[in-house]
């Protein structure tokens, strides 16, 4: 009889650290894309400091070019549509992945399908006209953000699992 690995024991210290480090990713990637998306509410509750720093911060990890950008009331959010969808299904994902605790995620197939409609999306945009809007932009980078986080997190966890079954297969203790 094979022993049951200690990560699949409800309560375990293994299952308790996978939990641990399920949620701060998830929280990471919230806090993240709540950054980018934070500098309009700022900017009309009239703390313009703060969403000035995070406009300037985002800038070194999204182009934030004006026609690219959704904007709130005359102010842009601090991250281009496309990677709001991006960075948005990111954080879905990684709850979706977190709360379900499920080990296995969509199929590699699956994420490289909506990779390359992503791709597709950022090749026309590289056109000179413009066939694609903003909000088609971040609706086409959604799903790519939450298949691609609900795929790593559930490889993450398999894999964890299978390390730690192995180990018990070895004669260890699992954890």
């Amino acid at each position: 009889m094979t022993p049951e690995p200690t990560s699949s024991r409800p309560g375990s210290s293994t299952e308790k650290l996978e939990q641990l480090a399920f949620w701060l990713i998830t929280a990471a990637t919230g806090i993240y894309f709540s950054g980018g998306i934070l500098p309009p509410l700022l900017h009309l509750a009239g703390l313009d400091g703060p969403a000035d720093i995070l406009l300037a911060a985002y800038a070194n990890t999204c182009h934030q070019l004006s026609h690219r950008t959704l904007q709130l009331c005359e102010t842009p959010f601090g991250l281009c549509a496309r990677c709001i969808g991006f960075y948005g299904g990111l954080f879905a994902g990684a709850l979706f992945a977190t709360v379900s605790r499920r080990r296995r995620g969509p199929g590699s197939w699956v994420v490289l399908a909506i990779a390359l409609v992503t791709l597709v999306d950022v090749v026309f945009s590289l056109s000179p006209e413009t066939l694609t809007g903003n909000w088609i932009r971040l609706l086409l980078a959604l799903p790519a953000g939450i298949l691609l986080a609900a795929w790593a997190l559930a490889r993450l966890r398999a894999t964890s699992a299978g390390a730690n079954r192995k180990t018990l297969l070895e004669g260890g203790t699992g954890s």
